[in-house]
């Protein structure tokens, strides 16, 4: 069964599992590089202080299964802006689950009204996925495509999920 996480940076065995994740896929992904920064620069302490009283978001969530990450992303909002940018490691997958559960946690519990995905036009496999996500592309930017969505369209798929259970 796989399981959705919000990444702690001071748990040592989520860090391990992240690292491995990577190592597997050859990868460096922004979620390991956030980590390493936190780590280095603040202790627990701070860093719940800085997520309550701080303008900018920055949060990691990943999915296990079988006690192995397989799949992570990176989310930097702004609170007064309500909007946020999602990273999704370079990973091919037909499907990733972490691309709607990540734009529901950034909609719904960080209060977030727009996210904005960049995916290099070399990843087909994410870029597909974001069309069947309703993400709408909004075209070349510094050499990557650019995703939004906001949070009236999410608003508008719930209430249609809402109608249908009705029936």
């Amino acid at each position: 069964m796989q399981k959705l996480y919000l990444v702690n940076p001071f748990d040592g065995e989520q860090v391990r599992r992240i690292q491995e994740f990577e190592e597997e896929q050859g990868i460096h992904t922004d979620t390991m590089s956030f980590l390493e920064r936190i780590q280095s620069s603040c202790t627990e302490e701070e860093y719940q202080w800085r997520k309550k009283n701080k303008n900018e978001i920055e949060e990691d969530l990943i999915i296990e299964k079988d006690s192995k990450v397989i799949d992570s992303c990176h989310i930097y909002g702004e609170k007064d802006m309500k909007r946020c940018r999602i990273s999704f490691a370079p990973i091919k997958r037909k499907s990733r689950k972490l691309i709607a559960l990540a734009t529901e946690y950034s909609t719904s519990t960080l209060g977030m009204e727009e996210v904005f995905i960049k995916v290099s036009p070399e990843d087909e496999s994410l870029l597909s996925l974001l069309g069947k996500e309703n993400f709408e592309n909004l075209g070349e930017e510094s050499g990557s495509i650019l995703f939004l969505k906001e949070k009236e369209a999410d608003t508008e798929k719930g209430s249609n999920y809402e109608n249908n259970q009705k029936k």
